[in-house]
Formats: structure tokens, sequence, C-alpha cells
């Protein structure tokens, strides 16, 4: 009942202030090739080549890479992933770091959106079942150095 009126009044509004338009952010990065995110291989094997772009695996049948930028294209390098070891799930999407991290058997705390930028629990540190993790997301790129909390 609500959403014609919004649609009204938004309409009317989007007529009388032109000045309230934003234009869409450029592409200040100038790649050809678009921000991808550390996830499982498969994924990101398909949907590199889907776009089209040169992609070269490294990772050998690691189930878990990490993208990396050279002169051809994508690298996928294998990320270790060990039971009983804390992964590093710096620079994996939500989805991804969640399923990696209750996967071996961690409590997970989200906080924020966006990518991941640190955890509470240093990559490589020994863990045990139950163990709560917090994980901090930040929209946008990932900082050059990703950090842990």
């Amino acid at each position: 009942m609500a959403a014609p009126v919004f649609r009204e009044l938004s309409d009317k509004l989007f007529a009388i202030r032109p000045d309230i338009r934003m234009p869409l952010p450029k592409d200040t990065l100038r790649s050809p090739v678009p921000f991808i995110q550390a996830g499982l291989a498969g994924e990101l094997n398909n949907a590199v080549a889907t776009l089209g772009i040169g992609v070269r695996n490294q990772s050998g049948d690691a189930e878990w890479v990490k993208p990396a930028l050279d002169s051809t294209g994508v690298v996928l390098e294998a990320e270790n992933i060990r039971r009983g070891i804390m992964p590093d799930v710096c620079g994996m999407g939500l989805k991804d770091a969640v399923y990696l991290l209750e996967s071996q058997g961690l409590n997970v705390l989200v906080k924020g959106k966006g990518t991941v930028v640190r955890q509470s629990i240093p990559a490589g540190t020994t863990i045990g079942r139950r163990t709560p993790v917090i994980i901090e997301l930040q929209t946008g790129s990932l900082p050059q150095n990703p950090t842990k909390v």
C-alpha cells in the first residue's frame, strides 16, 4: 500500500531536484580485471573463465585459493587449509569465510559488511572446536596489508 505512494513522491522529488541525482563512480583503477576475492578454487576458475580473463592456476588441486594479478591476468595460488589450524580469511567474502571457519568448528561472529579485513585469531594459530572468532568486514577494496585483530 505504501509503495505506490513512495514511488509517486520519489518521482516528483527527482523531477524538481535534479541536483540529488548522483553520477555513477568512475573506475579509477583502470584495470581490465575486476576485484576478485579469495575463495573456492572451482568457483573462482569458473567466474574468471566466464568473464574471459586469463587465469593461471598454480594451486594444484587445492580447494581454497587466493588470487593475485600478473601481466597475463589472474594467478590462483593455493591457500593451505589444515584442520585445527586457523586459516587466513582476510580477502574473502562473508560467505566463503563463514563456511571455511565453521567447517573448522569455530563459532563465527561477524562485524561489518563487504570483504574480511581482520580476524581475531591470527592465521596459523592452533584452534579448538567451538572457539569463538570475530571477523571484521569492510566495504570497498581490500587494504594493501590486511591486518589481524
